[in-house]
């Protein structure tokens, strides 16, 4: 999370964490958009670890991605509120769920991509690893729904709560058991460097 491949990096990370945290913050607090970010970071890390463990891990893009799925897991969350009056002024309609979700879309699939390309193209002494992006993105997506506000709470959000908590308690368990089995079998590697 402090190591990262590049001041380009660096400064990336930083901007989406400005930009995706303040916007997240106005609406939930910062703690619950903290604990968001962190638990992003984590499973960024287990993915990466799972995944592709030959490889370097750099950066904070599991965190920066668990912000990008928190904003998905509110578009979800809170559709309805969000397209009410919709197209009756330039405001509403830039702070509308459809618009939101056309913005992740383009900004995780953007990035998403040119780290897969970067990971293919780059020579094998300098790869860095992109799951963490998946991992913090769908963290951020399962850990949001249950922690950030809900603005009107529906029957099905109350099912989607649970089942968001149980998916990411698999993820979670799966993932720290594949790390002790893996080492102890000796399948894992001892260091990247």
């Amino acid at each position: 999370m402090l190591i990262h491949n590049g001041y380009v990096h660096l400064a990336f990370n930083c901007l989406l964490q400005l930009v995706l945290g303040t916007l997240l913050e106005l609406v939930h607090k910062f703690w619950r958009c903290g604990l968001v970010y962190l638990l992003g970071v984590i499973a960024g890390s287990l993915a990466h670890s799972v995944s592709d463990p030959y490889v370097l891990l750099a950066g904070a893009s599991g965190g920066c991605y668990a912000l990008i799925g928190a904003h998905l897991a509110t578009i979800i969350m809170n559709w309805k509120a969000m397209q009410e009056g919709w197209l009756s002024n330039p405001v509403n309609f830039l702070s509308s769920g459809v618009v939101r979700l056309i913005l992740i879309l383009l900004l995780g699939g953007g990035d998403t991509g040119f780290a897969i390309y970067a990971r293919l193209t780059n020579p094998q002494a300098t790869r860095v690893g992109f799951s963490a992006h998946l991992g913090g993105f769908g963290a951020g997506v399962l850990v949001g729904v249950p922690i950030l506000r809900n603005l009107k709470v529906e029957r099905w959000e109350k099912v989607c709560f649970w089942v968001c908590i149980v998916l990411v308690s698999c993820f979670a368990i799966a993932a720290v058991l594949f790390n002790v089995f893996c080492a102890k079998a000796g399948m894992c590697p001892a260091s990247v460097l």
